[in-house]
């Protein structure tokens, strides 16, 4: 999925969390993120690949390193 699409639906599922619960400080906590994840999509590249593993979104651009994808001291 694109990173636009990645934050829009991130926004939505914490808005509709904040909706669900009763503990205050819990529905300020989600509506938050929820705004944050929102502000984020006029900033996201429509181009740019989101992949999720276990729910968690890995960024897999050869630019930016991370766990899954091999540094240069590993590659043979």
């Amino acid at each position: 999925m694109n990173e636009v699409s990645y934050y829009t639906i991130r926004a939505q599922h914490y808005f509709q969390l904040a909706l669900e619960t009763i503990d205050p400080s819990l529905k300020t906590a989600y509506r938050a993120i929820a705004n944050d994840m929102k502000a984020k999509v006029a900033t996201a590249d429509q181009n740019r690949k989101v992949v999720l593993v276990d729910g968690v979104a890995i960024d897999t651009s050869n630019d930016v390193p991370h766990k899954l994808q091999p540094s240069a001291a590993e590659s043979p």
